[in-house]
């Protein structure tokens, strides 16, 4: 009988493995394309990766953003950090008052979608923000919206 169990345990354990090897290299492959298709610029004083995790303070900011949930819930496997959304300050023609919430932040993570990065609302925040605080910009979309940030230093993370 002990034979049985320790049998049958050893075959569940072997089958348990097998299937965690599969999800595990579906999870490799997924992330070899992201990286393949990941570009890092303006990176001179190697801000990413973020180092001393323990005294910075980060912020996510969604600019018009359609993933931001799932974006920060990825941030947030990585170190804490607090979400925040334009949406919330659609009424306001600047973005000052989102500027203002984020006063205890010193790490600002923005997202921002190719189509939200002409937009001058948009630009004159990060060009504040980035003047009194350490902003990564996490870009998705067009290559060409890159130009929409040559005035800025901040390091883009774009895909």
């Amino acid at each position: 009988m002990n034979k049985l169990i320790i049998g049958l345990l050893t075959l569940c354990a072997f089958t348990a493995c097998a299937q965690k090897h599969k999800a595990n290299t579906e999870i490799l492959a997924s992330m070899n394309t992201i990286s393949s298709n990941l570009v890092l610029l303006n990176n001179q004083q190697s801000i990413v990766p973020l180092k001393t995790l323990e005294k910075l303070n980060i912020a996510s900011v969604s600019l018009s953003f359609s993933y931001a949930t799932a974006f920060d819930s990825l941030l947030n496997k990585y170190a804490k950090v607090t979400p925040f959304s334009s949406n919330s300050y659609q009424s306001s023609t600047t973005l000052n008052d989102l500027e203002d919430d984020l006063k205890y932040f010193n790490t600002i993570i923005v997202a921002i979608p190719a189509t939200a990065s002409n937009d001058a609302r948009n630009l004159n925040f990060i060009t504040s923000l980035a003047k009194s605080k350490q902003v990564i910009i996490a870009l998705f979309g067009d290559s060409r919206s890159l130009v929409s940030f040559d005035a800025i230093q901040a390091p883009i993370v774009w895909t």
